[in-house]
């Protein structure tokens, strides 16, 4: 699965925490916008931040 926009983008301008909580707040704001419930917003999020998490944990292990 490709990289979001904005994850991308972001990264190569600014501080990954700043991106990655901007990040999450447009997969809010999308996911509310297509009506989906609170509960699956929730789980959505709980996987990308393990996606962050992976992503940062491979690119320490690259740069070692």
């Amino acid at each position: 699965m490709a990289e979001t926009a904005c994850a991308v983008s972001l990264s190569k301008s600014t501080p990954s925490r700043w991106s990655n909580n901007a990040c999450r707040g447009y997969v809010i704001k999308a996911m509310e916008s297509c009506g989906y419930k609170s509960k699956d917003i929730r789980e959505v999020l709980i996987e990308l931040y393990e996606v962050f998490d992976l992503r940062a944990r491979l690119t320490s292990a690259s740069m070692s």
